[in-house]
């Protein structure tokens, strides 16, 4: 009997300290609100670690100063843990050395440091897509839709005519992506010829001031726009459809391509206005980005009780999915509802 009460007794003093320890102190520094994908990403990591962690969320306004003082900020918070999605990947060198001094672990997301300076100090990983399958999935599509419709090659000279929206030439991801799908074309059979390619920084409206020149330049000539993100894809979208292009007549179609998933470009693959896109799942990113922040600052092993896996022993691969007509549910359902 003594036995019994002791045994209770040990187990409800276990439950207690359970249920009384302090949640973890997680600091979160985004380059900039405003851009398209990681203001789904940063809603989504809000809402997965506010039960688990009290979480400090700031942005840096795309300035790389800036976001040096709120990283700074935060680790003089004593934070437990801190993730960065860095607005200059060359300026990650600063941001590693202070979480270094304080021992504090660091996750990076979405933009990548540079490979050297992760590997300087063993509490900082990195959790994002390999930015080469973004490039080859838009390939694919492109390729794809071509041999289903021929007539996208409007001259028949067997020589698909192309511009390209470029994010920003500092990001890995506007390397990686603006070389593999033109890489995987050429090497697949498909002849392409650049028309023309700017950077846009991501940005819709950009795109859409740049789309309008390219048609008074361009116009016809243009036989697939291939654009680093969605958001500037929409932005392309809507300046075609201005001139005419989009509209519902098969002869005034101009293909395009982004990447990302975003729900108002997917809304307009379903509708046939564009051919396809790219996802990156915006709640897989958070929820890997939170459960590794929650066991770095809990003491963990960053990959305890979790389905992840590093590629190297410092990087998570997040999957890309092509997304085309046939099968827009998933970004649908990648993203929530505002």
């Amino acid at each position: 009997m003594n036995k019994i009460i002791f045994v209770f007794i040990l187990t409800f003093i276990f439950s207690i300290s359970l249920i009384s320890k302090p949640k973890p102190n997680i600091g979160v520094v985004i380059y900039r609100y405003d851009d398209n994908f990681i203001y789904y990403v940063r809603k989504s990591i809000d809402d997965i670690a506010k039960s688990k962690a009290n979480i400090l969320i700031r942005n840096s306004q795309n300035s790389q100063a800036m976001q040096n003082d709120l990283v700074d900020m935060m680790l003089d918070k004593n934070v437990d843990a801190l993730a960065v999605n860095l607005v200059n990947r060359n300026s990650s060198k600063y941001i590693i050395e202070q979480a270094k001094a304080r021992n504090i672990p660091i996750v990076f997301f979405n933009r990548e440091p540079l490979r050297g300076e992760l590997g300087s100090y063993k509490n900082a990983w990195y959790i994002g897509g390999k930015p080469e399958d973004a490039g080859t999935m838009q390939g694919k599509i492109i390729a794809n839709s071509l041999k289903k419709k021929p007539s996208y090659d409007k001259n028949k000279d067997g020589i698909i005519q192309y511009v390209m929206l470029q994010g920003d030439l500092e990001h890995n991801d506007t390397l990686y992506r603006s070389h593999f799908v033109t890489n995987y074309l050429i090497n697949n059979g498909v002849k392409i010829k650049e028309l023309d390619k700017e950077v846009a920084f991501w940005e819709k409206a950009r795109a859409n001031n740049i789309t309008k020149k390219w048609l008074d330049e361009y116009g016809d000539k243009i036989e697939y726009i291939i654009s680093n993100n969605d958001a500037m894809a929409l932005g392309a979208l809507m300046a075609i459809r201005d001139s005419g292009y989009n509209l519902g007549d098969p002869d005034k179609f101009i293909p395009i391509v982004g990447v990302d998933g975003l729900p108002d470009f997917v809304k307009e693959i379903k509708y046939g206005a564009a051919v396809g896109t790219v996802l990156q799942d915006p709640k897989e990113h958070a929820t890997a980005i939170v459960e590794v922040l929650f066991n770095v600052a809990n003491g963990i092993e960053p990959l305890e009780n979790t389905k992840w896996v590093f590629d190297d022993g410092k990087s998570i691969r997040l999957p890309y999915k092509i997304i085309t007509e046939e099968n827009v549910s998933l970004a649908e359902d990648a993203y929530f509802k505002d």
